[in-house]
Order: C-alpha cells, then sequence, then structure tokens
C-alpha cells in the first residue's frame, strides 16, 4: 500500500472523529509503524498534513505529533500552516505549542493574510506582541 494512501485512510479516520477526537496513542502508534507519514501531504480533497488537522483538534495529539517531529511550518494548498488552523479554531493551548515548536507567525496564505490576521482576543495580542518583539529584534541587529 502506497504511503499517500495509508496517510488518507489515517486523515479519514482522524478527520471522522471530529466530536470525539482521536486519542494520540491511536496515531503515535501509527506513525511508529509508518515515520514517512509524519509530514506527508494527503491526496485530494484535503491536501493537509496530520498536523494541520490535528491544530484545529486536541492539544495532546498536536503536541504529540510535534515531539514526534512534525514540521509546523508545512503548508496546504491554500498556503494556510498548521498556525493559521490553530488560530481560525480559536485553539489557545495549539497556538502557543505551534509557537514553542517554531511555527512562524508571520507566514502569508494565499490570501495574504497572516495568523493574527484571523485571530480574536487573547490569541490576537499573544501574535501581535509576538510581531511587534520580532520587529524589535531585527531593527535590533
Amino acid at each position: 500500500m502506497a504511503a499517500t494512501t495509508k496517510l488518507d485512510e489515517l486523515l479519514a479516520v482522524f478527520l471522522a472523529e471530529l466530536d470525539e477526537d482521536l486519542h494520540p496513542e491511536f496515531v503515535k502508534g501509527t506513525l511508529t509503524r509508518h515515520p514517512e507519514l509524519l509530514n506527508m501531504t494527503t491526496a485530494a480533497p484535503f491536501k493537509m498534513t496530520l498536523l494541520h488537522a490535528a491544530a484545529g483538534r486536541r492539544s495532546d495529539t498536536l503536541h504529540m505529533l510535534l515531539t514526534m517531529g512534525a514540521d509546523p511550518n508545512l503548508t496546504e494548498p491554500g498556503e494556510r500552516s498548521p498556525l493559521h488552523y490553530a488560530v481560525m479554531s480559536e485553539k489557545e493551548e495549539n497556538v502557543f505549542n505551534l509557537l514553542l515548536f517554531g511555527a512562524n507567525s508571520e507566514h502569508l496564505d494565499a490570501l495574504g493574510k497572516k495568523p493574527v490576521d484571523y485571530a480574536k482576543g487573547y490569541v490576537k495580542e499573544v501574535l501581535t506582541q509576538r510581531a511587534k518583539n520580532l520587529e524589535a529584534k531585527k531593527s535590533f541587529l
């Protein structure tokens, strides 16, 4: 079975559990057997990584994917990163985990929007402050 097919099957099960998200143990077991799936992009119609799918869901699954080495800066066809997904889903803990693991908060999607452009409330404040800190750091160097 091709790796993309395995990933598509895993993602289909993952997405089917929208109300009762998959436990990280299931995903970890599959990725332990098939590590090549970690940063692969699925076939149509989703064309996303597992990290994209996890970004709007369980924080423990997202954290597990990140600790296994998932790239927080991979994008899907709309150029959205997992950080865009976490922000749009209003998953604060996922936003913070993605930032902790090196997600680029300045990445522009296909509409020219950064994650902060989709953010609300406290997450918007955090991302706005992060942008100011990055700008100050650039001007200092």
